[in-house]
């Protein structure tokens, strides 16, 4: 919060301000990315279309329940070898995300809670939980493309400024994006400092 109070952040924003910019915020919650693969495992695996309408919030719930006590469920992850759980530990690891289900489930209302926990009881009679086992190693999160593209393509009319990341602006390149056959060229990556090309390209 210190932060806001800078007198260099406050001349910034009042400039945004006065020529009219605006700003999309977007946060990417690493943890809630690299543990909701356990509920894409089990409910792509079922077929039910309970937990297929209510994934989003199956995982949401998932998420809180891993957050309200993440230095014990990251570890475990860790002494899993999460997310490549080896085949002879997947039924351990499936009778460990049992109970911590069943003991942090106390901080959601009763009715989630409990279908949670059926959910991840279901875990036992699946064979293959293709997202969290076999040939992944410890890699969490192949590749942060998707999120770039998904801005770029749900925000096509506004001009996107990134950070010049040189691995994801290799990605982006080589995945162009078009509508109606027309190329999408709405973003650009850039040094930590604004210069005047890139005031040129905001406002032309």
């Amino acid at each position: 919060m210190d932060m806001l109070k800078s007198d260099k952040l406050f001349i910034i924003l009042s400039w945004l301000i006065e020529n009219k910019f605006y700003i999309h915020y977007f946060n990417l919650n690493i943890i809630y990315w690299s543990v909701i693969d356990i509920i894409d495992s089990i409910v792509g695996e079922l077929h039910y279309p309970f937990y297929i309408m209510n994934h989003m919030s199956l995982k949401s719930d998932f998420y809180e329940i891993a957050n309200s006590n993440s230095g014990v469920f990251l570890n475990a992850l860790h002494e899993f070898n999460y997310p490549d759980i080896p085949e002879e530990k997947a039924h351990v690891f499936c009778l460990w995300l049992i109970d911590f289900t069943r003991i942090h489930g106390c901080i959601l209302p009763d009715f989630r809670a409990n279908v949670l926990e059926n959910l991840i009881k279901e875990s036992l009679k699946i064979e293959d939980l293709s997202f969290i086992s076999g040939f992944h190693g410890r890699e969490l999160i192949s590749s942060f493309m998707v999120f770039y593209l998904r801005n770029l393509y749900l925000y096509k009319n506004s001009k996107h400024i990134f950070d010049e990341e040189k691995s994801i602006q290799e990605d982006v390149n080589g995945f162009p994006l078009t509508e109606n056959g027309v190329p999408i060229q709405n973003h650009a990556f850039v040094t930590l400092y604004v210069n005047l090309s890139l005031s040129q390209w905001l406002l032309r």
